[in-house]
């Protein structure tokens, strides 16, 4: 018996081939099984676009219908090691190999914005969004809070309303940034 499907890819945006797939197997979980940035290459430079990147993916992921999302390697040298076919790449930890010291990426950073607010059995909540230019997703907890995440990818702040039931927010969201709302009612 069919349960999940589990599917990774390396290559751009596929989210109308996840959501033809969420579709075709509504009662099934989809698990984005493997994630990485910053393949074969460090810099600096990088960071806040490779932070970007995995919170876009995680975002219009959830969006096109997963379930869960599972980082390649959390936890990585300084190398983007160890890797039997030295494919080495970014991690949201990185570590000296003798593990005395470590670094978080803006990655980590990023991904704790769904990792530490969207609990487990909460439920995806519609939105309706009229701006290209932020990526958006939403949930309920089950402890009926409400959890609203923001992702501006552009140069540019960007001024928005965000509404939901009595609560109204008017702010700007500051270029390259992310933001969680935690509504409680």
């Amino acid at each position: 018996m069919l349960v999940g499907i589990a599917f990774h890819w390396y290559t751009g945006s596929h989210f109308d081939s996840l959501e033809t797939l969420h579709h075709l197997f509504p009662h099934h979980l989809l698990f984005h099984t493997e994630g990485c940035t910053g393949y074969s290459h460090f810099k600096a430079q990088d960071e806040l676009f490779n932070a970007e990147l995995y919170a876009y993916e995680i975002i219009e992921d959830i969006n096109h219908g997963i379930h869960a999302f599972i980082d390649w390697n959390m936890v990585l040298d300084f190398n983007g090691g160890p890797n039997h076919v030295k494919n080495f790449c970014n991690a949201p930890i990185m570590i000296n190999k003798k593990a005395t010291n470590f670094i978080k990426t803006p990655s980590f950073y990023y991904i704790s914005h769904f990792a530490k607010y969207i609990k487990p059995h909460s439920k995806r909540i519609h939105f309706h969004k009229f701006s290209e230019n932020i990526c958006i997703t939403a949930f309920e907890n089950p402890d009926k809070s409400v959890i609203i995440i923001l992702l501006n990818k552009t140069n540019t702040n960007i001024e928005y309303n965000l509404c939901y039931k009595q609560f109204i927010w008017h702010d700007n969201l500051d270029s390259h940034a992310i933001v969680t709302f935690i509504i409680k009612e």
